[in-house]
């Protein structure tokens, strides 16, 4: 390890020497092998035990041996580069194997990442436990930016295995409809409806949205039409297309099915089968009968629902939503399945509650048979 240099009779390190670390980090009599001759002989094996097991001294060690190797340096970078790449890539992997929640914005959803991470690592995964405790702390890869660009990436893999099934596949259909997002701007959902050679089904997935510069018949045929000229799928193996029924979407000579039948002539037309349903709904409020049933449901959802305490004598009903029929029929659903509950529930309120909520409870306990009846 040492060299002793005949005119001085002092002695330095010669790795340290030709390698030497950063001189901030020496202190102390050890420095005196690198910054300065070493010349107390008398204690010179138990100096050189402790020179030799620091950390910048394997160092110099490892540099000298990769000097002495002849390793160009371009190999030595390159060597590290795939190392690091190689650790990113397998946490990226871990990463990408968490299931991930479709939430949106700032801290709620690093905060809820945190979470999955944590679970992964209880599961007993040391590399991402590792990869979280010692590694840098700029590639965690939990920032909202990263999670959102991982959510897109994730997004266009999915996007690409359907469009390729939807290519291979012999016909397909197109379905579409207008929607507000968050910022109120109005954009278009575009599905496709496919038959799976491998499975014999018949597969139905969402591609994407579309946004919309304006709302007529013109620009929401032409914003269909790009879309799927983007995604490069044979418009003479289009057979259908899926609109609701209102005017500009269904029109025989200037709506969007009109127009787009012009390119994809093998198309025919169908009025979705759940915009028919939701029609079919509306007209039977015509009832009395089922006008007032769903009056009393609405009522005694209500009810439950705008008192804390009331809401712990029954299980949880969703509110009934007067714009998606879907969420309208689960609210429904599960009223009926728990009517014997809810009737007990109100039958003790008018009991035992305050005035004016014995006299709201036994009101809505009136129609109890009636409901009962219909529900069944």
């Amino acid at each position: 390890m040492v060299s002793i240099l005949p005119p001085t009779k002092r002695t330095f390190c010669k790795f340290c020497t030709l390698f030497p670390p950063n001189l901030s980090s020496v202190r102390g009599v050890l420095g005196s092998f690198i910054i300065r001759p070493f010349c107390k002989f008398k204690d010179v094996h138990e100096y050189c035990r402790k020179h030799a097991n620091t950390h910048f001294h394997k160092t110099a060690l490892e540099a000298a041996k990769s000097f002495l190797d002849n390793v160009p340096v371009d190999v030595q970078i390159n060597k590290y580069s795939q190392e690091s790449l190689e650790k990113i890539d397998y946490f990226l992997h871990c990463v990408l194997r968490i299931p991930r929640p479709s939430i949106k914005g700032g801290q709620a959803m690093v905060m809820e990442f945190w979470t999955l991470d944590k679970m992964r690592i209880d599961e007993g995964d040391t590399i991402l436990k590792n990869h979280l405790e010692h590694g840098k702390k700029n590639a965690s890869y939990r920032s909202v930016d990263i999670q959102n660009e991982i959510i897109s990436i994730s997004g266009d893999v999915i996007k690409a295995y359907c469009i390729k099934n939807v290519k291979i596949s012999q016909a397909y259909s197109i379905l579409a409809d207008e929607i507000a997002d968050i910022s109120g701007k109005e954009q278009l959902s575009v599905g496709i409806r496919y038959f799976d050679e491998e499975t014999s089904n018949i597969e139905e997935v969402f591609l994407g949205f579309a946004e919309l510069t304006a709302l007529e018949a013109k620009s929401i045929a032409t914003a269909i039409n790009e879309f799927l000229t983007k995604e490069d799928l044979d418009p003479d193996k289009c057979v259908g297309l899926g609109f609701d029924g209102c005017s500009t979407m269904s029109g025989k000579e200037g709506g969007v099915q009109a127009i787009l039948r012009k390119k994809y002539k093998k198309a025919l037309f169908f009025h979705c089968s759940s915009h028919k349903l939701n029609l079919v709904i509306n007209d039977l409020n015509a009832l009395p009968e089922i006008r007032n049933t769903v009056g009393a449901i609405k009522d005694i959802i209500t009810f439950f629902r705008e008192s804390v305490l009331r809401r712990k004598l029954i299980p949880n009903i969703p509110k009934l939503c007067e714009t998606r029929w879907s969420e309208k029929y689960k609210s429904i659903r599960v009223f009926k399945e728990n009517f014997c509950y809810i009737m007990e529930a109100l039958e003790t309120l008018s009991r035992d509650g305050n005035i004016a909520t014995r006299k709201h409870a036994y009101q809505l306990q009136l129609p109890k048979f009636r409901l009962f009846l219909a529900l069944d």
